[in-house]
């Protein structure tokens, strides 16, 4: 029996589909395929929303969903999430910033972008020689995310992670706005298409 196991499932796009046709084909029609995704993660932009076009496909009954998730792995992290959903945010944030899990940083904007950027400095000193290490900065807004990636750039300029001259390349997001990115040796972006 054959058997396909996709993790991002939601990222599958045509191609990608082709290829496991082409692959079931050598199966004997006996296959099980595992996908793992969320449908409201980045979708591929080749395809569309796949997680939604399976459920019309073969029907929500046949896809399996995972409703909850425990993402905290410490008690205290499940208490302080537990505040947070009990509306109990001022103890929570007190908590978090005894912890050092939260700053509250007062400013504007940009003022905050470059807290951050000093704070990714310091985790990634502090964790220079674990290659496995790896942290993420996320912001709700577009020009918020933007502000940061700006100010965490600079600083890997100035630690010469950043090599040669900026160059503005054009890219296309997954709901096809267009925009500018720019770009030197050593940036590292994530790309949903193949480039043509």
């Amino acid at each position: 029996m054959g058997s396909f196991v996709f993790e991002a499932g939601q990222g599958l796009g045509g191609g990608g589909a082709g290829d496991v046709v082409k692959r079931v084909g050598t199966a004997n029609g006996r296959f099980w395929i595992l996908a793992v995704g969320d449908p409201r993660q980045c979708s591929s932009v080749a395809t569309g929303p796949v997680i939604e076009l399976l459920w019309e496909a073969l029907g929500k009954e046949a896809i399996p969903e995972i409703l909850t998730t425990a993402r905290q792995r410490e008690q205290g992290e499940r208490e302080t999430t537990g505040m947070f959903r009990q509306g109990r945010a001022v103890e929570a944030l007190l908590r978090k910033r005894r912890d050092g899990t939260a700053r509250l940083v007062p400013g504007s904007p940009a003022t905050v972008a470059e807290v951050v950027a000093d704070f990714w400095t310091e985790r990634h000193a502090e964790h220079a020689n674990d290659p496995t290490y790896s942290l993420s900065v996320s912001a709700p807004p577009n020009a918020d995310a933007l502000m940061l990636a700006s100010a965490i750039r600079g600083r890997k300029r100035k630690a010469g992670e950043l090599i040669g001259p900026d160059h503005l390349v054009q890219a296309t997001d997954n709901v096809g706005r267009k925009f500018g990115v720019t770009l030197a040796v050593g940036d590292r972006v994530r790309l949903f298409a193949q480039l043509e």
